[in-house]
């Protein structure tokens, strides 16, 4: 077993090669090719810290929020309902601790996984922008490649792997 850890488009990229027999992650669900397999849902909130004008705020308006620097994310497939996409983005940061670092400079806001950023919080170090519309759910899928024949040590993977998520 190697474990990799990638963007999604450079993991659907090495399914497509077939140098990859599975990956998770959340993509774009656009590749015919492929089989997706739903195995969880994480919410993201977006976060301040310390010394943000927002970690104090109770309130922020999009005026509040479209003053704020964030984080980007380049392999989030952004839709156009989706909450905050504010114009001023001069960090980016393809991995949570990469995002979590910039947000606790209190220079930036960013979205975390809910679970990921609760021990931050619980340290004071972290707060969620107190706007409930704020928030949106990412499905996290299991995918590989349906032209390629699955070994025997690939399918009792796959099939510990999804019971393990049910």
């Amino acid at each position: 077993i190697e474990l990799i850890s990638a963007m999604p488009g450079e993991m659907e990229r090495l399914l497509l090669q077939q140098r990859l027999d599975l990956a998770i992650g959340y993509f774009s669900q656009v590749q015919s090719a492929f089989d997706y397999r739903e195995l969880f849902i994480e919410t993201q909130h977006l976060y301040c810290a310390p010394g943000h004008p927002l970690f104090t705020h109770a309130n922020p308006g999009d005026q509040d929020l479209q003053a704020c620097d964030r984080v980007g994310h380049p392999y989030r497939f952004l839709r156009s309902d989706e909450p905050f996409q504010g114009e001023r983005c001069s960090a980016r940061s393809e991995q949570v601790e990469g995002t979590l670092a910039f947000i606790l400079s209190g220079k930036h806001v960013g979205y975390l996984p809910s679970h990921f950023a609760r021990t931050w919080e619980d340290k004071g170090l972290l707060r969620s922008v107190r706007r409930s519309d704020l928030s949106f759910d990412v499905a996290f899928h299991l995918a590989r490649h349906r032209a390629q024949v699955a070994g025997d040590a690939q399918k009792a993977f796959e099939e510990d792997l999804l019971a393990a998520f049910a």
